[in-house]
């Protein structure tokens, strides 16, 4: 089986950036999910993923485990300072 790389291009990166602010914003999340990012950027969670493994290489965001009961586990990210000056100079969405 040959592995194939989905190419992250900086408007990606700008709208994920987004989308873990917009998240982060919520007083009630307890954690963050592949899906919950796809929804509100309107990615794939395969890409997704891809996206925020490019984001973490580049030390654009950072990740968090949540504690938690049981086998899955459960993360939360947070914009570095470079990951937030991504979305200082992106254009409104219309």
């Amino acid at each position: 089986m040959t592995a194939f790389n989905i190419p992250v291009v900086p408007e990606d990166k700008v709208a994920v950036a987004k989308a873990v602010l917009e998240l982060g914003a919520l007083k009630h999340l307890k954690y963050m999910t592949y899906d919950m990012l796809a929804q509100i950027t309107h990615f794939k969670p395969s890409k997704i993923r891809n996206i925020l493994q490019d984001m973490l290489d580049a030390k654009e965001v950072s990740l968090y485990e949540i504690p938690c009961i049981g086998k899955k586990k459960r993360y939360i990210y947070f914009l570095t300072e470079t990951g937030k000056l991504l979305t200082v100079d992106a254009p409104e969405e219309v």
